[in-house]
């Protein structure tokens, strides 16, 4: 969802997104406890939502096709899913998190009208890294295509 301003070739616009991204970030190392027995640690992350705020500015290529420059921030709610096992003596242990983190993102993209109402739209995104727990940084590239109608 959002909205364009039209200045002659020159386009600002504001787009407003919610959605999920598909796909597991998974991290496996060893490391020892307090008693130097040796542990194996796996940590799995996945996004559950996100919802984006992106100011753009773009130019008309021609009255129907529009490339543009994107940067803004998504909140993004992230599950983590974290075991260790001690090697010595098979303990394991388990941990389940939820962090709502905000991540700054920049892309570009492109955008044809085939109608007043009806475009399509090819768009690249990068989240930055950022820190969403003690020992992990996240950052994605991201790909999408989709279909609009405007209102």
């Amino acid at each position: 969802m959002g909205y364009d301003f039209h200045f002659d070739t020159v386009v600002l616009g504001m787009d407003f997104e919610f959605g999920t991204t598909f796909g597991k970030l998974k991290k496996s190392f060893k490391d020892e406890n307090a008693s130097g027995d040796e542990i194996d640690v796996k940590t799995q992350m996945k996004t559950q939502w996100q919802l984006g705020f992106m100011p753009r500015i773009g130019y008309l290529i021609t009255p129907d096709c529009e490339i543009y420059l994107t940067a803004g921030a998504r909140v993004v709610k992230h599950k983590f899913n974290t075991s260790e096992t001690n090697t010595v003596s098979n303990a394991t242990s388990t941990e389940n998190l939820k962090k709502t983190k905000v991540h700054t993102v920049a892309g570009l993209g492109m955008k044809y009208d085939f109608t007043p109402n009806l475009f399509a739209k090819a768009e690249y995104n990068y989240l930055f890294k950022t820190k969403v727990a003690d020992d992990l940084k996240y950052q994605a590239h991201g790909f999408k295509l989709g279909f609009g109608y405007k209102f």
